[in-house]
């Protein structure tokens, strides 16, 4: 059994990552409830989980907490570039092309590979006429945020680009020309 305190939020399924001697683990399942009208937001509150942890296999990530990096899943390559030139959090897109420095490399990701290992990649384009499907997974304070979009660019004349934030990494998982796969 597992204690927490901290800030409840508005979510029904909690995903808890602890990391003991190294180790990373996944508390799986708690569920907290849905605030009631007595809760105020962002009042410390006490959660009670009772599951049990399972090992987490590390993927792709080869530089939590200082870079972002790009995984290509899919069967065909993808289009990545160090630099990120605006504002914006892991999953904002611009249709504005991100050379904005000398510095700024770019490189095509073949199916089955990522971004080199330890270096920082903050975005990957989406081509025009074409969507992919991404799973983000991004450490936050409370343990590590997994969530998927889809990125349609059916029927666009010109691509956008895609941020992804340091701590985070994109897994581009499909890709299809003139249709969502």
């Amino acid at each position: 059994m597992v204690t927490i305190t901290g800030n409840r939020t508005s979510a029904t399924s909690v995903w808890l990552i602890i990391i003991a001697l190294g180790t990373a683990s996944v508390l799986q399942g708690g569920c907290v409830a849905s605030p009631d009208e007595s809760d105020s937001e962002g009042s410390e509150q006490e959660v009670t989980v009772d599951e049990q942890l399972t090992d987490v296999e590390p993927k792709g990530a080869s530089c939590t907490g200082v870079c972002s990096e790009t995984v290509n899943e899919s069967p065909y390559s993808v289009y990545v570039a160090k630099n990120w030139c605006w504002s914006g959090t892991t999953g904002s897109t611009t249709t504005l092309d991100p050379y904005c420095s000398s510095s700024s490399q770019r490189k095509w990701i073949t199916s089955g590979n990522q971004t080199p290992p330890g270096e920082d990649w903050d975005t990957f384009r989406v081509d025009a006429g074409w969507c992919y499907k991404v799973r983000f997974e991004e450490w936050e304070w409370y343990g590590l945020h997994v969530w998927t979009v889809p990125y349609n660019r059916v029927g666009q004349s010109s691509p956008f680009w895609v941020k992804v934030e340091n701590n985070a990494t994109a897994y581009v998982t499909q890709q299809a020309f003139d249709r969502c796969p």
